[in-house]
């Protein structure tokens, strides 16, 4: 039962009934001028209210005190009648809605517990079928049974949605997640199962205050058109195109009806299977992941949240007009805590290469423009969108159609710029931790191993630290050398990845979350490791604390001219060395658009 998995919601009505009764308990006999005393059924049966005189406290009552006092007291008890009536009014509301979110919640409580006890089963039984954890048959093995249940759970977490959805974008999103599940899961991104209109119409005029959805300007309708058909679901929402009165395009985010109580319950299974999990396989402690996404998910539910986030992170943007990047505008008049109403963007995925292509945008530049942007949020402003998965970021072109240069260069030239979208959950950094994250990176490009050392311990203490410089800025391209990678650095399973990121900072924890996701969505559009690294060691740069600064931690290299000189030369070498590769790059694509027919044609 639904209120089982949450007592609160039982429990309220129970607290509510006890504090009305209690404080009606002074007006039945028994009780005296000072105060409530106890009584009982049979003294209640005997008040002189309920007899057949209603609203009459009886003779003896009325000659003993006055007739003014008498009333003063039916006065009294009415009102605390009326509240106890409310009290049980709420108390049965409160259970029917978690007895009906039980009942809700049980199709996907099954998908789910099916799910996993297959799974813990197979992976049980191909543990103990190879001894050697070492051998390539069992790493074989491994990969393909992680690939098979990964599927599977991609597509419970497709027909359950809600928290599911939530939890799988989630989980892709830390480097410790096993490859093929981060590569399987990560197709939750956008593809969520919307709610048919009809189910939704209700709960939407509700948000909007209205009794017409569309109608023509003047007739007291809000929009003018509403598309029916969702233009987008995600875990929590759906989004609708619609036209206001004025003519303005706008989409429509409305949160999934009864969402809170189901995601209260999906949550109670969901760690209730961590648990499970743990204790099949002690390797495996995800308590951790569950109360981080927990976390979250109580500031998403609430969309005021979301537009407080955009507005904070618009005015980060204006300080930096070199970043191509904006928020769309919301309507905050017509925003509620469930619904948002925002200014409609025409664009791309930022993953979908071929779409950019065909538009006259550049992927390899957009690449870069995401580093850019994440790189300056992360690193001066101290203030990171929390899930910069590809179906939250969308590239919309600006500008005319690419010049003349550009099509003889043969690469697409028209400009663009990255909207963010989804603000229900930020990052911010704190200070100390952000200089420090700024000095590790600048280690790294410095190519100072004992600096990385040292920083990277005060960041995340002495075991985290002797793995994090490898976090960052390794990049394995197979299991092979994923498994290598992390044997060189003292891990030997999930679980000591899981053990080790449980102990570190949150707000760390965190960090590496997020760069693991733009780290992604980097390599699909052309953007490596080393490009990454000189841009991310720029802005590192820059958010470096000042010279004798007070900081609680400062390395001594930081305050050194010589290292910072070092820094600067490194760095504007590298920057160099990128600027003639891209020179002779596009002279090579000169030579193509002049001579290629001649050069290379039939």
């Amino acid at each position: 039962m639904r209120f089982l998995y949450t007592p609160l919601g039982a429990c309220m009505g129970a607290i509510l009934l006890h504090g009305a009764w209690s404080s009606t308990s002074y007006l039945l006999p028994g009780a005296d001028a000072a105060g409530p005393s106890t009584f009982s059924l049979g003294a209640l049966h005997s008040w002189t209210l309920w007899s057949p005189t209603a609203f009459e406290l009886g003779r003896p009552a009325i000659d003993a005190v006055g007739g003014a006092q008498a009333m003063k007291m039916l006065v009294q008890a009415s009102f605390q009648l009326l509240l106890l009536l409310g009290s049980v009014l709420l108390a049965v509301r409160v259970m029917y809605v978690c007895f009906h979110a039980a009942l809700a919640s049980m199709p996907r409580t099954v998908r789910i517990g099916h799910w996993a006890l297959r799974c813990a089963l197979a992976y049980k039984r191909l543990l103990s079928s190879y001894p050697d954890h070492d051998a390539d048959e069992f790493v074989e093995k491994l990969v393909e049974a992680h690939n098979h249940w990964a599927t599977r759970l991609a597509a419970v977490c497709r027909a359950n949605g809600g928290v599911y959805v939530k939890f799988g974008q989630f989980a892709c999103s830390f480097g410790a997640v096993p490859r093929e599940y981060r590569a399987i899961l990560s197709q939750l991104e956008d593809k969520a199962r919307p709610r048919p209109f009809k189910e939704i119409e209700h709960y939407l005029l509700a948000e909007l205050g209205a009794k017409r959805l569309v109608g023509p300007p003047g007739s007291g309708a809000i929009f003018t058109e509403f598309e029916e058909s969702a233009t987008a679901a995600a875990s929590l929402a759906q989004v609708h195109h619609a036209v206001l009165a004025n003519g303005e395009e706008v989409a429509v985010k409305l949160q999934y009806p009864k969402l809170s109580a189901a995601v209260s319950a999906d949550m109670t299974i969901v760690k209730a299977l961590a648990r499970i999990t743990g204790y099949l396989f002690p390797e495996f402690r995800l308590g951790w992941l569950c109360d981080e996404m927990e976390a979250k998910l109580k500031v998403e539910l609430d969309f005021r949240n979301e537009v407080h986030n955009a507005n904070l992170l618009r005015a980060h943007l204006g300080h930096s007009r070199r970043l191509n990047a904006s928020v769309p505008i919301i309507h905050e008049e017509l925003s509620t805590p469930r619904m948002i109403v925002m200014e409609w963007v025409n664009g791309i995925k930022l993953t979908a290469v071929e779409q950019l292509t065909a538009a006259s945008v550049d992927p390899r530049s957009v690449g870069l423009a995401l580093v850019r942007l994440f790189a300056e949020l992360t690193f001066v402003h101290g203030y990171v969108h929390g899930d910069p998965h590809p179906g939250n970021l969308m590239v919309r072109a600006v500008g005319g159609e690419r010049r003349f240069l550009a099509w003889l260069l043969r690469r697409p030239a028209r400009k663009f710029e990255i909207v963010l979208l989804d603000h229900g959950t930020y990052l911010s950094v704190p200070p100390a931790l952000r200089e420090k994250f700024c000095q590790l990176w600048c280690s790294f490009a410095a190519m100072d191993k004992r600096m990385s050392s040292e920083v990277s311990t005060a960041l995340a203490g002495e075991r985290a630290g002797r793995i994090l410089p490898a976090l960052l800025t390794h990049q394995t391209r197979t299991r092979k050398e994923e498994i290598a990678l992390q044997r060189s650095v003292g891990v030997n399973n999930f679980g000591d990845m899981a053990a080790i990121l449980s102990a570190a900072p949150r707000d760390l924890v965190e960090l590496l979350r997020i760069n693991t996701v733009i780290r992604a969505s980097s390599n699909m559009l052309g953007i490596l490791m080393p490009e990454r690294k000189r841009i991310f060691a720029w802005y590192a740069r820059k958010g470096l604390p000042r010279r004798g600064s007070s900081s609680k931690y400062v390395h001594a290299n930081t305050n050194s001219v010589v290292f910072r000189l070092r820094l600067l030369l490194v760095l504007s070498a590298w920057s160099g060395w990128s600027w003639a590769m891209g020179t002779a790059g596009c002279a090579w694509r000169l030579v193509l658009g002049f001579f290629g027919d001649v050069l290379f044609g039939d």
